[in-house]
């Protein structure tokens, strides 16, 4: 599975992305294991966010992320 978008600005194309995103400030972004690559720009300008994936860390390690996305994952395994 993968998902590619060039527009974060408008908070309501979030609703059917494969992950979660809060809209507090601090935000936190969900992304569910089963995402194997995030397309460009997909997290672009999203500020004050903290990223948790779903699976572990090994899984995370194969997913590919394109150009415009500068994140850490702060926690693996995450269950809300």
């Amino acid at each position: 599975m993968d998902y590619n978008t060039n527009n974060t600005s408008n908070s309501s194309s979030y609703r059917n992305t494969p992950w979660y995103i809060s809209t507090a400030n601090p935000k936190s972004i969900i992304i569910g294991k089963g995402i194997t690559k995030i397309g460009k720009n997909t997290f672009l300008n999203v500020s004050n966010a903290t990223y948790y994936y779903t699976g572990t860390e090994a899984e995370w390690s194969i997913v590919t992320s394109e150009t415009g996305n500068d994140f850490t994952i702060t926690s693996y395994n995450y269950n809300k």
